[in-house]
Order: C-alpha cells, then structure tokens, then sequence
C-alpha cells in the first residue's frame, strides 16, 4: 500500500518537472527500490510471522473451519489477556513473553 502512494506522489511531484515518459520511469525505479530495500531491511524477520486463517460461511459447516477458528479465538483471547496483565503490572515482562512464546509455538510455520 505504502509502495503505490510512493509512486503515485513521486510521479505528481515528477510530471511537473520532468517529460511523462522520464517521470513514469523515475517513479517505477524509486517504487522498485523502495521495495526492494525494504525487504532487503526484513531481513529473516519477514520468514518468522506467523498467522491463522479459518474461513467460515453460515449454512455450511465445515468442522475443520469451525476448529481452527475455535483456535483463533481462544490464542487472541490469551494474547490479549496477557498484555492487559503485563500492562496492569500482574506479570512480570518474562511471564508476558513466556506466554507469547507459547502461542507462537502452536502456530503452524506455514510461509504467507
């Protein structure tokens, strides 16, 4: 999303100072680099996110869906239960990332 509105401010900004041709091409560069130094800055980062995807339609029970999507929740559900304990100060920043970890072990390593 960032990489389009890259491009599309540096062609506004390029069309009143360059011909169209030049423009468009010096915008496609930077929007290249851009995503390629990007990328480049992740580094492993990007191969270690982790998600869930469950997708589930009324009137067609899909008992797989149905279970993973039991299984977002309840992971959600103690993320979000482990921050508002770290951020009332009821567990230690250890015990906040310990609970973390757990979670992120029961993910799947799929690549998205």
């Amino acid at each position: 999303m960032w990489g389009a509105m890259l491009w599309i401010v540096s062609e506004v900004v390029l069309s009143n100072q360059l011909a169209p041709i030049p423009a468009v091409a010096a915008s496609t560069t930077v929007y290249l680099l851009s995503g390629y130094f990007a990328f480049v800055m992740a580094g492993t980062t990007r191969t270690h996110v982790r998600i869930e995807v469950a997708i589930t339609m009324t009137d067609l029970p899909d008992l797989d869906s149905l279970a993973r999507r039991e299984d977002i929740g309840r992971h959600a559900k103690l993320l979000v239960e482990a921050d508002n304990r770290f951020a009332t100060q009821h567990i230690t920043a250890a015990e906040h990332e310990l609970i973390w970890s757990e979670v992120y072990r029961q993910l799947s390593a799929g690549k998205y």
